[in-house]
């Protein structure tokens, strides 16, 4: 495939985007958890500084570029020279050192946290807001608004109860592409790798009140690993219902008892209070069965890409094309938090052609039970009455907006 890249797009450094820097921020992929799937999988070959040509080994194989597009879309370029002057070897991580081409450029950080934004007149699509403050907000965010210092707002629950009623604010609320799930450690000789312990577990959990927690009464149970908001999404799964003496026959048959618990550390990471809220209520259900819970709050997630745990808590956005899901069952993507490596859930990925081998997909991948989807988080915005957000488009977990301005 022959790529001409628009001419005169410009880095924030001032660099202009070149072919080169797209070889180079494929071969920065291998450790990214979105992207690491084009490893291998597309190559690139420079023909001058904004021509290039994709080309694609695995096409016969269902590896083809419409294959790949959600991975092709999830890979930012970067501009290789400003990185070699941050970092000595392309995977080393790039941290907010990032030189990028959008409409706004940081301009600095405050000792409070505020962040200031300016606009970028050399953006192939230059913004029309000059400047953009992120504050930290110390009294209510409903004062601010009314004390017109605050023209955009993301909200909890209950409070966006409150500034609905506000004359001055308008709202507007919106499932993200992301699930929050538990994962279950399948590593070869972990005692979740065995289908029996994963099912019981499944069989005590109360889906709904463990949303209801974890999300602050914000959240949709969910009952598929794929969001609504994934192409050919349908409520395919099977909805398990919590029976604690199902649970027990299933331990039983894996060899604990009630005076034999199989003891488990579920982890959570501890900026996350409404998790933590809720692990305590996961903890209290598997105890009714054959399971003896240690619940230990993580800083950071370092301990899921090792599968240092034997149940864990955490959320992943992913794109609107299941096969985009199908790195949380591939050890090679480093995105197998599960350690899953269940050849029935592979071959249904690898079968995916149109909505009812995508939707088997779903259905195979969310009753391994490598994850138990927990709930889709909805996010709640509020803003000045005076703003027009325009529409929304998503991208991943987060949604853009292409129109931002005021009436």
């Amino acid at each position: 495939m022959d790529v001409t890249l628009r001419s005169g797009v410009k880095f924030h450094s001032g660099d202009t985007l070149v072919a080169q820097d797209v070889a180079y921020t494929l071969s920065r992929c291998t450790n990214s958890p979105l992207c690491s799937a084009l490893v291998g999988a597309m190559e690139v070959t420079v023909t001058d500084d904004t021509h290039l040509t994709l080309s694609f080994p695995g096409t016969g194989a269902g590896a083809g570029f419409h294959e790949l597009m959600p991975y092709i879309q999830g890979m930012c370029i970067v501009n290789e020279s400003y990185c070699e002057t941050i970092i000595s070897d392309p995977n080393e991580d790039l941290g907010l050192n990032v030189d990028g081409t959008g409409s706004y450029m940081l301009e600095s950080v405050s000792d409070n946290g505020d962040v200031t934004l300016t606009r970028f007149a050399d953006a192939w699509a230059p913004a029309t807001i000059e400047t953009i403050y992120l504050k930290y907000i110390t009294g209510s965010q409903e004062t601010a608004f009314e004390a017109g210092d605050l023209d955009y707002a993301m909200y909890g629950a209950t409070n966006y109860e409150i500034i609905k009623e506000y004359d001055n604010v308008l709202t507007q609320e919106q499932v993200l592409n992301n699930v929050v799930f538990l994962i279950l450690n399948c590593v070869e000789g972990q005692p979740t790798a065995d289908q029996n312990v994963r099912d019981a577990i499944a069989h005590c959990l109360s889906i709904e009140d463990i949303a209801a927690i974890a999300s602050s009464d914000a959240g949709t149970p969910a009952y598929n690993i794929a969001t609504p908001l994934v192409e050919y999404y349908a409520d395919v799964a099977e909805h398990v219902t919590v029976d604690v003496e199902a649970a027990n026959a299933l331990m039983t048959e894996a060899g604990y008892s009630e005076s034999n618990p199989l003891p488990i550390r579920l982890i959570v990471v501890s900026s996350y209070p409404d998790w933590v809220s809720a692990c305590e209520v996961i903890k209290e259900q598997l105890e009714q069965s054959y399971f003896s819970v240690t619940i230990e709050q993580v800083a950071d997630t370092s301990r899921y890409f090792i599968q240092d745990f034997d149940i864990a808590m955490l959320g992943v956005g992913l794109t609107t094309q299941f096969n985009s899901y199908a790195q949380l069952y591939d050890d090679s993507t480093g995105l197998n938090l599960a350690g899953a490596n269940d050849a029935d859930v592979q071959a249904a990925f690898a079968a995916m052609t149109d909505e009812a081998t995508t939707q088997a997909a779903m259905k195979a991948a969310t009753e391994s039970r490598a994850y138990i989807p927990i709930y889709y988080p909805t996010t709640f915005f509020a803003f000045d009455a005076n703003v027009n957000p325009g529409p929304y488009y998503t991208q991943f977990s987060a949604f853009m907006y292409r129109d931002f301005s005021w009436k």
